[in-house]
């Protein structure tokens, strides 16, 4: 059971930077839309570095959710319980794609 917790410490890491990779991936969409306008007219190399870090933290964000797929299953399998009950790992596995598009949505919507 030792290796539950250093799983459940990892879950808890996975969480928290899967929230900061999409925080990052959209305040890096906004600055690079910011930095372009949609005429084409605009900083061309602001934009490319923006797009660039949003486009980091968009695939960091999948690799993460990936991994924290696997170590919630993993924790799962093993009949372990989540301080916050067993949905916090399907919350986990659904809730960054959900909130992904939610974004994507929100910052369509917003400009």
């Amino acid at each position: 059971m030792a290796l539950t917790n250093v799983e459940f410490r990892l879950f808890r890491v996975a969480i928290a930077a899967e929230l900061l990779a999409l925080g990052g991936f959209g305040y890096a969409g906004w600055r690079a839309d910011d930095a372009m306008d949609k005429s084409g007219l605009g900083n061309y190399g602001q934009f490319l570095w923006w797009t660039k870090w949003a486009n980091v933290a968009f695939w960091g964000a999948v690799v993460i959710w990936m991994l924290g797929m696997l170590i919630g299953w993993r924790l799962d399998r093993s009949g372990a319980r989540s301080p916050l009950g067993n949905s916090s790992f399907v919350l986990f596995c659904v809730g960054a794609p959900v909130t992904l598009v939610l974004a994507y949505v929100a910052m369509i919507a917003l400009h």
